[in-house]
């Protein structure tokens, strides 16, 4: 995978053709030194880079080499300052594996191969259906191109990112089953969310089982109908109501409830010959590629250990209603 290197020059020339044409100097610089150290101190590195290129004064005060500087921070600090960056660049974005800037490819959608476009193979996805994976730069980026400045010349890119997407296939349990698979993304007051659908329809002559759920995850901390019949001790509370519908027999009746590790909300339904589950998932809004919004829902794949040393959250996310409800 591609980088965009040092940046930080580049920026350098593009702020100081802005300062040619702004002569006056800064008000705050007429502020006492401690105050503006104070000022400083309670800046992340993006905001004190710009900082420093205001002025002459500014970049002397701050002294750093940010060529020099920025390489050799830890991997939060480089996040902070390629977030920031990649923020005023339409054709980048801000890698949360590599800590560095990526060029964007324009192929590179949810519902295409990560092997089939310039993906960094480092990076971590949410893996939704067969064919479907949502990655931190999908949400970064579609945030960032609904932005008004940004929309227009990248229109037909961001809504291949939003598309639906729809795809049927055979269950892996039972062949006679058929399974239904709908992915719609929104962007609600600059959140990005995902509603996904499975279904699964048996044959005629064949009724529904929780066999043919098995295995199914919801989010990677909540899973439908566990792989292992004998732990029945170890279950969820989600997953023993889950097997409530189908041993009282419930037709028809929803499920509702919510993953108390990330923000998904969820709606299970099953009847004689179909069952259907709806997960609405909250990604988050704009932020640093590491963010918990983010880690939170692929944190059961590859973070147990800080999964489990973090407390459960406790109360409904409310998802649903901000996705159907646009508020």
């Amino acid at each position: 995978m591609s980088q965009i290197h040092c940046p930080s020059r580049n920026l350098r020339s593009r702020y100081k053709k802005g300062r040619r044409r702004q002569e006056p100097v800064p008000k705050i610089l007429d502020l006492p030194p401690e105050l503006l150290y104070e000022i400083g101190s309670h800046l992340n590195i993006y905001q004190r880079f710009r900082f420093s290129q205001t002025c002459r004064t500014t970049r002397v005060f701050f002294g750093e080499d940010w060529e020099e500087f920025i390489p050799s921070r830890p991997l939060s600090s480089r996040l902070e300052f390629y977030s920031g960056v990649a923020a005023t660049m339409a054709d980048a974005y801000c890698c949360a594996a590599c800590g560095a800037l990526h060029p964007v490819d324009e192929h590179d959608t949810p519902a295409t191969s990560r092997y089939k476009v310039r993906a960094c193979q480092h990076a971590l996805q949410r893996k939704l259906g067969q064919t479907y994976n949502i990655r931190e730069a999908h949400v970064q980026i579609a945030l960032k191109l609904c932005q008004p400045r940004y929309r227009a010349g990248h229109r037909d890119f961001l809504r291949q990112l939003m598309e639906p997407y729809r795809r049927k296939g055979r269950s892996l349990v039972r062949w006679s089953t058929a399974v239904f698979f709908e992915a719609v993304p929104r962007i609600v007051r600059g959140r990005f969310l995902l509603r996904t659908t499975h279904e699964w329809v048996t044959a005629s002559w064949e009724s529904m089982a929780p066999l043919d759920v098995v295995g199914h995850h919801v989010c990677p901390h909540q899973e439908l109908v566990s792989w292992h019949p004998g732990r029945q001790s170890a279950r969820t509370e989600f997953e023993q109501r889950v097997l409530g519908l189908f041993e009282g027999g419930s037709c028809g009746q929803a499920l509702r409830g919510f993953c108390r590790q990330c923000r998904t909300d969820v709606e299970f339904v099953v009847n004689p010959g179909h069952a259907r589950v709806t997960a609405w998932h909250d990604f988050g809004g704009p932020k640093t590629p590491d963010s918990w919004e983010w880690r939170d829902h692929v944190r059961g794949e590859t973070m147990d250990d800080e999964r489990l040393a973090r407390p459960d959250f406790k109360t409904s996310w409310r998802v649903k209603e901000r996705f159907e409800g646009g508020w």
